[in-house]
């Protein structure tokens, strides 16, 4: 099946760094016609030197893992596992840590894997549907029935993460496949560009070439503000016949010394304000032990009172 696939990444016109990521890569054999492609985009946190670092890490370690053979999510726990490792190995990293979303298109099938609030939409008969299930704070609280989709849109706690690359030793990541048809369209984004875009701006973005709707979309962040970085991929789904067309912006800063794919992209920058951080499991628990302990104390001194 033909695929046309491009991407794009923006600091945006607040931030002046960009932690996002994104990967574009051909898979399969060598010179082989029939091959699938491979999309990651990684959105990290944790200030400047680590949120970058974590999302380079996470692009980098799955490309290189699944070219070595291994499955998309051994792969993406392969990395988160190096993230964690390093953030405990150097003071100044500590706490980075980046969502990912991930998915490879082979044939009539795309395997996705997926970790935070970055997201993956399927297009398809002028609809777009979201595959892949936000972790955060206020994606709880809506499905709880406690915030509407607009009150969790507006909440100052809308970047509060509760699952991520990087914060544990182990994830858990959520898994999926997907049957896709000519005509279909894949599009993956960071949480800059869905947070200010709706449904109908995603749809309109992946009728023209990925490339030009790549373009599209970021630019209309750009014009409501973008007050966090921008990243988008589109992999359209065009039939049979023909080579796949794959773009890609800017290369990746190489961060370790060593060569750098040229087929991810994102910027560097000085120093920006970190990413709100992620909520782990045990400050929660930690959280919910000290509320309990507090109504007890209150409960007891107004028995003693009466």
């Amino acid at each position: 099946m033909r695929l046309d696939v491009a991407g794009r990444s923006d600091v945006g016109k607040v931030r002046s760094l960009n932690e996002d990521r994104y990967a574009i890569r051909r898979v399969g054999a060598a010179g082989d016609d029939e091959g699938g492609v491979l999309c990651i985009i990684a959105d990290g946190m944790g200030g400047y030197a680590s949120g970058d670092l974590a999302a380079t890490l996470a692009v980098e370690m799955v490309l290189h893992a699944t070219e070595q053979g291994v499955a998309l999510p051994a792969a993406v726990a392969t990395a988160n596992a190096e993230i964690y490792r390093r953030s405990l190995a150097e003071a100044t990293h500590r706490g980075m840590g980046t969502t990912i979303t991930c998915v490879r298109i082979d044939g009539g099938q795309a395997e996705f894997v997926h970790a935070g609030d970055s997201r993956m939409y399927l297009v398809r008969d002028g609809r777009a549907r979201q595959l892949t299930t936000d972790h955060s704070w206020v994606a709880d609280e809506v499905r709880a029935g406690r915030l509407t989709a607009e009150e969790a849109r507006r909440s100052k706690h809308r970047n509060l993460i509760t699952r991520a690359l990087g914060l544990e030793q182990e994830v858990a990541i959520d898994t999926g496949t997907c049957p896709l048809v000519a005509g279909d369209a894949l599009l993956l984004c960071s949480d800059g560009v869905h947070n200010l875009l709706g449904d109908d701006d995603l749809v309109r973005a992946c009728t023209p070439p990925a490339e030009e709707g790549s373009n599209a979309l970021v630019e209309a962040v750009i014009a409501r503000g973008a007050p966090d970085n921008a990243t988008v991929v589109i992999a359209r789904l065009l039939g049979d016949g023909g080579e796949p067309r794959v773009a890609v912006t800017r290369p990746l800063p190489d961060l370790d010394g060593g060569e750098v794919p040229d087929t991810t992209a994102g910027s560097a920058a000085p120093p920006a304000p970190p990413r709100a951080r992620p909520i782990s499991k045990i400050a929660a628990l930690c959280l919910a032990a000290l509320a309990l302990a507090i109504l007890l104390y209150f409960a007891l001194v107004h028995g003693v009172a009466r």
